[in-house]
């Protein structure tokens, strides 16, 4: 068996493309793979955010059309370049209409982005960490070789398969890299944040191992946004793989 490469749609997981021996083939369940379900990255349900009021007639009903993947995709890309200070909701929708206007993102794109969300985020303190981080990096691409058991389990063995993301955050500290990944998934009621949180484990162990290796820096710590539940949440690096 060759050597292979994955690559994984970080805003929706709705597809999954495995690329091996120069053939790609497309795996599909419901819009949601196999693997993107071990990875954490799959979201069971679009997340209930209210539309911004700023926005043309039409706009909500056609943000309710998008994909789960395309709204994720719109939602990324407004953290990519929000400025790292507090916002209150109405800045944030201002910045988003900057976007609408330099044809960054639709109209229905920009229904789909959670203002008032994005406005709590930037007022936590995590978001004032990064704003005092010596060095922060948005939207960062990798590529890394992986064992197979990594992805696959045991039995997989260890040839090389070569994983691709995209790190929605990562800033340093006097400890190292503080990994963060954006949720837009919805919290289900009475479900903790915590454990939507710890669903997300293998993709962050991934991620840390890529990151730390690629810079020669340690990941002091990994933590989920849930952006519909308004919580950050740590992800230990030991955190269980979830059932």
């Amino acid at each position: 068996r060759g050597g292979g490469k994955i690559e994984v749609d970080e805003a929706g997981a709705g597809d999954l493309h495995v690329i091996d021996r120069g053939v790609r083939r497309q795996v599909r369940d419901d819009g949601v793979s196999d693997l993107a379900r071990r990875m954490g990255t799959a979201a069971a349900e679009p997340p209930a955010f209210d539309p911004p009021t700023f926005l043309p007639a039409g706009a909500p009903e056609a943000a309710a059309a998008l994909t789960a993947a395309e709204r994720g995709t719109a939602v990324y890309a407004v953290l990519a370049g929000l400025p790292l200070v507090p916002m209150e909701e109405a800045d944030v929708r201002a910045h988003v209409e900057a976007l609408v206007r330099a044809g960054r993102l639709t109209a229905a794109q920009a229904a789909a982005v959670p203002c008032a969300a994005l406005s709590w985020l930037t007022r936590t303190p995590l978001y004032g960490r990064m704003a005092a981080s010596a060095r922060v990096e948005r939207e960062l691409p990798f590529s890394h070789a992986v064992p197979a058991a990594a992805l696959f389990g045991a039995a997989a063995g260890a040839e090389p398969v070569l994983l691709q993301g995209v790190i929605d955050c990562c800033f340093l500290t006097d400890l190292g890299w503080v990994l963060v990944d954006y949720k837009t998934d919805r919290v289900p009621p009475g479900e903790p944040a915590a454990r939507q949180a710890a669903a997300h484990a293998p993709q962050l162990r991934l991620y840390a191992g890529a990151l730390a290796e690629l810079t020669g820096l340690p990941v002091a710590e990994r933590l989920v946004v849930l952006l519909s539940a308004r919580a950050i949440e740590p992800v230990p690096a030991d955190a269980p793989e979830p059932a």
